[in-house]
């Protein structure tokens, strides 16, 4: 009897899904091919015996023996050398597939990298021995979350491959530690460099690991995590593709090689002796890229028999496949073991499970296939019809995954009644979705809660707004749920494209003034997804930009800063950073008016600084760069090597915002650069430095948990924003988190100058004092004149979830006003509800009108489409306009001249707008930038999709008719 398996897909293994075209048209290269460009470093078109780190395969590779080997060897080796097989299963003798053969596992992959699924009991121990221990990037989780509320799942990045982590809130059996104890998944292979240093960090860390061994010409160590799960740790040369190798214990090597070189598809390399087994063959099969090894020894075992969440351990491994129902159709008829047939997964992607070798279960995921049905997921028709979100947040409800909810699931009973249609005591999706739409019972009421909750949430502000989204006791985070948005008849009213100019600044008229994709191909300035800010400096514009190759390899990494030099010139590269940094994320002008020691400057001195930020695998230290323009050079400063706090999860290195600050009471001009890894730190101007700046080592605020993305100085006092970000403990359980872990902080200046966090009562739930009810960025932060005029007072702008701009006073014990509920203003504005993914990105920026003297902010936005970027709405960006009065309006940016209409993508977030520098558009030209690779709700997005537009106003004549 055949188990059966719940299946839960991630989104790391969905991103083939998005790009199945371009990975339909690379899958005749196969596995070697792609995994012969991972070892050619150089891209000459051959191997070197360093390249292929002195294995013992280059010298049966190598037939001319010229000490390189080229693809034509490898092919020739492979196509001469048959694989072992049994009489009644045909090998593959390629991991591409002819029309002629048999289709396989290996021959239907859509990447050969496989990836690996474990069990762990802790998330902190599991991101300490994966990121701080081994330096695996951390990926955070996948957007949502996992199924299930008893379950997270953290993403590690392994070179090409990912290492997935489920961590349960009621920890599974432990397995025994005796690799030989058991057959199934009982060890990776994680290449690593430093192998020396990794051991001593491990080893500081608590966890169990041997010391570096050698065998051959491999430098290896058996390490083990919290929950003694083994990992084989093998010394690897910098910058050499790290690719994972998976051990099996088998009960039978024949059939294992039966298996692996039949039906699978794998080619069989060399045989050789295992390492943490010692003395035991060895077998050894490739998908092109993942190696599985394969160990038989003495005595009797039990299989891996049970179901995914059973026991800790390695669980599964996945397969992102370009046709699953072909692949399952051709493997069923092969008669293996099918532990879960073919499902869908909320109509965009399918996948099903069979049992190799052991009992070893392997996932295979690929886009979705026509009428496959799947637990609780209507078919892809069906589904488009029902919000992502309502379906996210059934698959979160159904914890047992049956595609129903029970009684005990959905606890509230009343709610329950209301969705149990037909009575028979389940909710099904569908009875979920029709009882929330407009005038569907539940959905009727404006505000409705997750239906998993029984209490309804607190409305916390003076102008009625509930401060957000529903408190989520069943244990996920806080967001708007269904029924959330108002529930308006949808009118199918469409936007005024250009709605009468009644205020200022909704006249300008947009041209496009560099646009990533029209650069030609082979060119630096093509090299942008996103443009990221902007800043005027010493009579030039300058402009940060970020890249996410279309191939996303690390080596085609290229983030630069562009400079325009006039008004008539066009952009030009004035700083490449190359492959160490995915994105320049801030840019930054700084006029220095003191030394480090608070002497004046004869005059001002402006230095041009940019923040950094790294993806995956690249550096573990902070970085800046700053310009000296009197050399024209940029340096790169490190501010601090730590990349990790040991007590957080999900920091990155990103420096997301930079500000000044004069001190008050030391009257030092201070520079700041607040990064996401929860530090702020501290330069001053010293022109000794070769960059300008002199950074402090130690940061001037720690150990905060989320991003610092808005500073803003009101009333001669410094305030940043930090935004939301998870703790040691589980994300889910929110009122563990303390408020104080994100929010507002204001700088107390002086000699022991310290940062203090300010509480805003209307941001803390009121019936659970110390929990905050705020889970979105927390951006765009300014200072504005306060309404009674007396004073300032500051404007704050919640992103995605909470959508709202706020307006907080520090006159008036930081009293909080809703000044602007965004999604709620765009609902009445539009006639229906409209997706608010990011807005007001780092700042709002304070304006005012050439003729009318009429002051004003500009706040990039970005609204989506519910029709998606395939039309002129969808493609365009958007910005607000917030007046002295508190009031708003709204305007659409596009270019008439170029309509993007063989555009891949649209303009989506726009990301900063500043004034032209220009003497000849000076008070009339504002340049506006953006685009944004990934966003709360955006597709993710690859190559030149970088915008900068020029926004001018008309002349304005008074005595016009």
């Amino acid at each position: 009897m055949k188990t059966a398996i719940t299946l839960i897909t991630l989104s790391p293994l969905l991103v083939y899904v998005a790009a199945s075209a371009q990975t339909q048209q690379r899958a005749a290269a196969g596995g070697f091919a792609d995994r012969f460009e991972q070892l050619d470093r150089n891209g000459d078109g051959k191997l070197t015996r360093d390249e292929m780190q002195q294995s013992p395969l280059f010298e049966q590779w190598d037939a001319n023996k010229d000490d390189a080997v080229t693809m034509e060897e490898v092919q020739s080796f492979y196509s001469k050398r048959q694989p072992r097989q049994s009489a009644t299963k045909r090998p593959t003798t390629a991991p591409s597939r002819r029309a002629t053969e048999p289709l396989n596992a290996v021959s239907s992959l859509a990447k050969p990298s496989l990836e690996v699924c474990l069990s762990a009991s802790d998330a902190e121990q599991a991101t300490k021995f994966f990121a701080e221990g081994l330096g695996l990037a951390a990926r955070g989780e996948p957007r949502g979350g996992a199924a299930g509320v008893a379950m997270r799942m953290l993403l590690f990045t392994a070179g090409h491959s990912t290492v997935k982590v489920r961590v349960y809130l009621q920890p599974p059996a432990k397995l025994p530690a005796d690799i030989a104890a058991r057959n199934g998944l009982r060890v990776l292979t994680i290449p690593v460099e430093r192998l020396d240093d990794v051991v001593a960090r491990l080893k500081r860390l608590g966890f169990e690991v041997t010391d570096a061994k050698q065998a051959g010409t491999t430098r290896w160590a058996l390490a083990r995590n919290a929950d003694g799960t083994a990992f084989e740790l093998v010394e690897t040369q910098p910058g050499a593709a790290r690719d994972l190798e998976i051990g099996l214990v088998v009960p039978d090597l024949a059939k294992a090689r039966e298996f692996f070189t039949g039906v699978y598809g794998a080619l069989e390399l060399p045989e050789a002796t295992s390492r943490v087994l010692p003395g035991e063959k060895e077998l050894r099969f490739t998908t092109g890229a993942t190696l599985f090894k394969c160990w038989a020894p003495k005595g009797q075992r039990e299989s891996d028999t049970g179901k995914i969440p059973d026991v800790l351990g390695f669980r599964y491994v996945t397969h992102n496949v370009r046709d699953t129902r072909a692949l399952h159709d051709a493997l069923t008829a092969s008669g293996v073991d099918v532990a879960a047939p073919l499902a869908s997964y909320q109509g965009v992607a399918s996948l099903f499970m069979l049992r190799g070798p052991g009992g070893a279960l392997l996932e295979f995921v690929g886009p979705a296939a026509a009428g496959v049905g799947g637990a609780g997921v209507a078919d892809r028709a069906g589904a488009a019809r029902i919000p992502q979100q309502m379906q996210d947040l059934f698959k979160r409800l159904d914890r047992n995954g049956d595609g129903k909810l029970s009684p005990q699931e959905l606890p509230n009973a009343e709610r329950f009644k209301q969705m149990d249609a037909n009575g028979d005591g389940f909710v099904t999706l569908e009875e979920a979705a029709k009882a929330f739409v407009p005038g569907g019972g539940a959905g009727a009421q404006r505000g409705s809660p997750d239906p998993a909750e029984t209490p309804d949430r607190q409305v916390s502000s003076e102008s009625g707004r509930p401060a957000v989204g529903p408190v989520a006791r069943s244990g996920d985070r806080p967001q708007r749920a269904w029924g959330d948005w108002p529930q308006r008849p949808v009118t199918g009213k469409e936007p005024e494209l250009h709605p009468p100019a009644d205020r200022a600044f909704l006249d300008f008229k947009f041209t496009t003034d560099y646009f990533a994709a029209r650069q030609p191909g082979d060119s630096e300035l093509a090299k942008a997804t996103e443009a990221n800010a902007l800043v005027p400096h010493n009579g030039m514009l300058y402009c940060c930009v970020s890249y996410m190759p279309e191939s996303k390899r690390l080596t085609d990494l290229n983030p630069e800063v562009l400079v325009k030099k006039s008004a008539t010139s066009p952009w030009e590269v004035d700083l490449e950073v190359g492959p160490e940094f995915m994105r320049l994320s801030i840019i930054k002008s700084v006029s220095f008016t003191t030394d480090g020691k608070g002497n004046k400057l004869p005059e001002p001195v402006s230095v041009l600084v940019c923040g950094t930020g790294a993806w995956r695998s690249q550096p573990t230290g902070v970085y800046v760069f700053s310009r000296n323009d009197a050399t024209g050079q940029w340096t790169k400063s490190l501010l601090t090597a730590n990349r990790w706090n040991r007590e957080k999860t999900n920091h990155t290195t990103d420096v997301r915002t930079i500000w000044d600050h004069v001190d008050a009471v030391t009257g030092v001009h201070y520079i700041f650069a607040g990064s996401a890894s929860g530090r702020i730190f501290r330069g001053v101007y010293d022109p000794a430095q070769p960059g300008l700046i002199a950074w402090d080592l130690k940061p001037e605020l720690d150990d905060m948990v989320g991003h610092f993305l808005c500073a803003a100085e009101a009333n001669g006092v410094q305030y940043v924003g930090v935004a939301y970000g998870p703790t040691k403990e589980d994300v889910r359980q929110i009122k563990e988190r303390p408020v104080k872990d994100h929010g507002l902080f204001r700088r107390v200046d002086g000699p022991d100058a310290h940062w203090e966090w300010i509480p805003i009562k209307e941001w803390e739930d009121p019936n659970e004092p110390g929990r905050s009810l705020r889970t979105a960025q927390l951006r765009g932060m300014t200072a504005v004149p306060a309404p009674d005029g007396k004073g300032e007072v500051l404007l704050v702008a919640w992103d995605t979830r909470d959508a709202a701009i706020e307006r907080i006073d520090p006159r008036n014990n930081f009293k909080m006003t809703v000044e602007l509920d965004v999604r709620d203003y765009f609902a009445k504005q539009w006639g229906r509800p409209v997706g608010i993914s990011t807005f007001a990105y780092n700042d709002m920026l304070p304006v005012t009108h050439p003729d009318t003297g009429e002051r004003a902010h500009l706040i990039g936005l970005w609204l989506v489409d519910p029709h998606g970027e395939g039309n002129e709405i969808g493609k365009s960006s958007w910005y607000l306009v917030r007046y002295a009065d508190g009031t708003y309006h709204y305007q659409r940016i596009w270019d008439e001249q170029n309509p993007l209409t063989d555009a891949k993508y649209g303009l989506r977030g726009c990301r900063s707008i500043r004034p032209s520098p220009f003497p000849e558009e000076a008070g009339r030209v504002w340049y506006f930038c953006g685009f944004d690779q990934t966003g709360a709700r955006g597709a993710g997005a690859t190559g030149p999709a970088a915008w900068i537009y020029k926004g001018t106003l008309p002349q304005f004549t008074k005595d016009a008719p």
